[in-house]
């Protein structure tokens, strides 16, 4: 008897192994020839990682009303997101915008970048799209060179330019692949892009890069748009569906609302979603990087390319983007009521610092989700 056992094990695990590996290769099979330019591209070495079986959640479906959502810039903010579904859940959340970190390498010189690269686990993103999506919140995908890890300044000019953005076309159709395969409800191909390139380059690669990502990716499309100074750049953005601009400020004038600065912070972000409207009159706009730094920590990198560089600097005290966490609450008050009605939504910062969660502003956000 225990012989027979052994060897009716040794078979059961053979037979399971073998439909395991069936249905991988049944999927891989199903995802062979899906570009929907009809090219009959394989589509599956960048979209299946190394595992024995590949999971697809595929995202809800339908349309949201209002996007009420989350920026997971890295994937720490990510896995908390992903081990916290029903916190979010409870606070009205339905969307979270995933950042893929990428990073430029530079082996030989010191400004000549020879390859860009993802800097995390891909799997772990995965899976927790797949997360996400059980728990029927819908996704965003969004390459991500903003931070201090990526290994380019901006003050070369052989750093910067059509040509550095262009290096990233390979990871970025990567992601719309995968974001087709995985009904991914909006695209978009860079986060901050004015850091890497100028208003020029930046429109040119927008409307070459478009096409491409629509060949694999059937969902809408977004691109990030950055207030330069006193307004927003001019990018041709035809065919894109949302721009997504950091079009609401919260600054340490929200301490002081006795002496009218309070009111000075609510008419410049009046005056701000003017401006972004104004210069994208065709497009929907979905508020994004929402929040107010109460710290300690944080992720702070904003160095800026140079023809943009003496736009963005200010003479600002160190702790103008500081605020209390009760200043934290009456800055999302004052978001909701500038912009609630005029935009398609809204992506909360949650990066180190901006964290709302346990604090005065979760109850604020909370009840604007959920009504």
């Amino acid at each position: 008897m225990p012989k027979l056992v052994s060897i009716c094990i040794v078979f059961l695990v053979f037979f399971l192994s073998g439909c395991a590996e069936q249905g991988r290769d049944l999927l891989e099979e199903d995802l062979v020839g899906q570009s929907l330019n009809g090219s009959g591209e394989d589509l599956t070495p960048s979209i299946l990682p190394e595992t024995s079986v590949m999971e697809i959640v595929k995202g809800p479906t339908g349309p949201l009303a209002k996007y009420k959502g989350l920026w997971l810039p890295f994937l720490r903010e990510v896995k908390i997101a992903a081990e916290n579904i029903e916190s979010l859940k409870e606070d009205g959340i339905n969307v979270v915008a995933i950042g893929v970190k990428v990073v430029a390498t530079d082996e030989e010189h010191e400004w000549a970048v020879s390859e860009i690269r993802e800097q995390e686990n891909e799997s772990e993103i995965l899976e927790s799209i797949n997360t996400f999506h059980k728990n029927g919140i819908k996704t965003i995908i969004i390459l991500n060179p903003a931070h201090g890890e990526y290994g380019v300044s901006p003050h070369p000019s052989e750093g910067t330019g059509k040509g550095l953005l262009e290096m990233h076309d390979s990871i970025v159709m990567k992601w719309a692949k995968i974001s087709e395969a995985y009904g991914v409800d909006t695209f978009c191909p860079m986060n901050e892009p004015s850091l890497l390139a100028g208003t020029e380059d930046l429109s040119a690669w927008a409307q070459e890069i478009l096409p491409k990502i629509r060949s694999v990716y059937q969902g809408k499309t977004a691109f990030r748009v950055q207030n330069l100074g006193e307004d927003y750049p001019l990018y041709d953005l035809a065919g894109y569906d949302y721009v997504l601009p950091m079009a609401t400020l919260c600054t340490s004038d929200v301490e002081h609302p006795d002496e009218n600065h309070y009111k000075h912070m609510k008419s410049k972000n009046l005056e701000s979603l003017g401006k972004i409207k104004a210069a994208y009159p065709g497009h929907e706009i979905i508020f994004f990087e929402v929040g107010g730094y109460t710290g300690p920590d944080f992720y702070w990198w904003e160095p800026i390319v140079p023809e943009n560089q003496a736009k963005s600097q200010h003479d600002w005290p160190d702790d103008f983007f500081m605020v209390s966490p009760e200043g934290q609450a009456r800055c999302f008050e004052t978001f909701f009521e500038v912009g609630w009605e005029e935009s398609e939504g809204y992506l909360i910062n949650v990066a180190k610092g901006f964290e709302f969660q346990g604090k005065p502003a979760e109850a604020v956000i909370k009840a604007r989700f959920n009504g």
